[in-house]
């Protein structure tokens, strides 16, 4: 019912797609749709074999032959045109900072061109005889501009087509006969004429000085990438040097560890052997005890007697030899050796790092601020690199009170921005660190974004002006996108006065209504909710120039890509496009909406 009364109230407005009638056709009931919305409604009749009409549901077998609706054609043609004259017509009044044209009497036109003759100022419309009529072939005309009546004399309101030599001003030829009499004077041509070869000389001279600083700057960085080769180079055979000296270390500890173990092997097996025939001994010498200890209780004397003559006191009572550690058993001789040798290798390191640190590199650089009346003045600017260890850049400056400033390669030292040493230094989430005034001009600039990354650190907030985001459901599908509905997305932003943020402060623009449309299924409700962030950070809209129309102080996309089509492919802003959410989803998290 709400599509009904739209149409009833605009029948140049389709009741399917709300928008302005494209190729209007109209069916048997008298009801007239875009001809590309009615076949895709039809579209998905074909199955059912019934075709009914979106409005009044009338139905109709076969499908019915459309045709076109010529006078409603016509109608929206004149209504296009009649727009487009109006907006010509509301761009070009004069607003706030504009020359109005002197000719208008009702509305004022911003006027486009200054007569040189007349003093008048005209708009585009009573400009026109100008152009047409010959009686103003000889009159001169310039653009208009506020500062154009400081051509004119204020004492005597006439063009100012003189020069005076002796006041150095230009004045009108009255004031030559009354003011300026028996001054040096010549005319404001002739004048130029001299004046423009000076300033073509100093422009040769000014482009010559920035070629051969050019071709220096070249130079420079030829250099710069022939020491980061180099540099390279000295890495990778450090990284081998010191590669094949720790293999070596390596093999050498493998060596001296199998060598202590089998030190530690023989002279353990050794002792071992030792071991084993001492035990044996004390054995022995144990059980003739035992026989001592029984024969010394024995109460019968002949037995005795008997007995002790058969005892063999050397075996029971034999010297056992003193058991000592042999010194090939220590290790202090192979740890003072290790030892001695990492002091050597160490202090043999000390010294290469010394010397590799005496010939470290150093990087000076040098610039010279010209004054701004000395326009060309030249320089003389010369690089030495030696690619084995210094590196400097030095400017020999021809004038006094210049500026120098010096960069000794500390780069975690300086400010990427302003290149120069941190002043209260403050450092993103990213890790890359800036001066707090040079971060904050930055954020006022580009945004939240880190200048050397490009990472977004907090919310971005746009220029676009203030407006309205509907949206609704239908259950028509997308091509590439069947089984589900879309989403209709509505923007509308009306017309206004551009703010500080703006290319043109204080003048108006002229607003715009968009229609977008999205998949009705996850992905697509998703980038409808990032969407609906970025449109409430201001980030959808901003105003320019449009690329397509050409028109200039009017509501533009912002680099967020939407569909303005239901079909027509990527090329036409339409489906099917099956990389258009990732694309947009990308162009969001680079503003930092995800």
């Amino acid at each position: 019912m709400a599509e009904s009364a739209v149409s009833d109230q605009n029948p140049c407005r389709c009741p399917v797609c709300l928008d302005r009638l494209k190729d209007p056709v109209t069916t048997a009931c008298g009801h007239s749709y875009c001809k590309s919305c009615i076949d895709d409604c039809w579209n998905e009749e074909d199955q059912k074999g019934v075709y009914s009409c979106p409005q009044c549901r009338e139905t109709f077998s076969p499908r019915p032959v459309l045709k076109k609706n010529t006078v409603l054609a016509e109608l929206v043609d004149k209504l296009k045109i009649a727009e487009i004259q109006e907006a010509f017509y509301e761009s070009c009044l004069a607003g706030p900072g504009d020359v109005e044209c002197d000719v208008c009497t009702e509305k004022k036109l911003r006027a486009v061109k200054f007569c040189l003759v007349c003093l008048v100022s005209f708009c585009e419309i009573h400009v026109q005889p100008h152009y047409k009529s010959a009686a103003f072939k000889k009159h001169d005309l310039v653009e208009a501009s506020a500062d154009l009546y400081k051509r004119i004399c204020s004492q005597h309101d006439r063009l100012l087509d003189v020069f005076c030599h002796t006041d150095q001003k230009c004045i009108c030829l009255l004031c030559t006969i009354n003011e300026h009499k028996g001054h040096d004077t010549v005319s404001a041509a002739a004048e130029r004429n001299e004046k423009q070869m000076t300033l073509d000389e100093t422009r040769k001279k000014s482009q010559q000085q920035i070629q051969n600083t050019e071709k220096e700057l070249q130079e420079l960085k030829k250099a710069v990438v022939t020491h980061r080769n180099c540099a390279q180079e000295a890495v990778k055979h450090s990284e081998m040097v010191f590669r094949e000296l720790l293999q070596s270390i390596e093999r050498c500890r493998s060596e001296v560890i199998q060598l202590i173990r089998d030190q530690e092997k023989a002279a353990v097996s050794q002792a071992d052997k030792v071991i084993k025939d001492l035990e044996q001994e004390v054995a022995e010498m144990r059980r003739g005890q035992a026989k001592l200890d029984q024969l010394s209780h024995e109460e019968d004397h002949v037995h005795f007697l008997q007995s002790y003559q058969t005892l063999d006191l050397a075996a029971v009572c034999k010297h056992l030899p003193s058991v000592t550690f042999s010194p090939n058993l220590s290790f202090e001789d192979p740890r003072f050796a290790l030892s001695a040798q990492t002091q050597y290798v160490e202090q043999v390191l000390q010294l290469q790092m010394a010397e590799i640190t005496r010939q470290e590199t150093t990087v000076s650089f040098t610039w010279m601020n010209n004054d701004a009346t000395s326009v060309g003045v030249g320089r003389k600017s010369f690089v030495t690199i030696d690619t084995g260890g210094e590196v400097a850049y030095e400017n020999t400056m021809e004038e006094q009170g210049g500026a120098a400033y010096e960069y000794d390669g500390q780069q975690d030292k300086i400010c990427p921005i302003c290149m120069e040493e941190f002043i209260d230094e403050e450092k993103l989430p990213c890790d890359h660190g800036f001066c707090k005034d040079c971060l904050r001009q930055s954020v006022e600039s580009m945004g939240a974004i880190c200048p050397v990354c490009k990472k977004v650190f907090g919310k971005i907030v746009g220029d676009q002006p203030d407006g309205a985001m509907t949206y609704k459901y239908q259950s028509l599908s997308l091509p590439g996108f069947k089984g589900c509905g879309r989403i209709v997305i509505d923007y509308q932003i009306p017309t206004g006065t551009q703010s500080d943020k703006h290319p043109k402060p204080g003048r108006p623009f002229q607003g715009a209504r968009r229609t977008a449309y999205l998949p009705d299924n996850k992905e697509g409700r998703e980038v409808l909710v990032l969407l609906k962030r970025a449109f409430d950070q201001r980030l959808i809209f901003t105003v320019g120039i449009s690329r397509t129309s050409g028109m200039d102080d009017c509501v533009i996309w912002n680099d967020i890509h939407h569909k303005t089509n239901v079909q027509g492919g990527a090329q036409n802003f339409g489906y099917p496009d099956d990389d258009y959410l990732k694309r947009v989803r990308d162009e969001l998290k680079a503003k930092g909406i995800e």
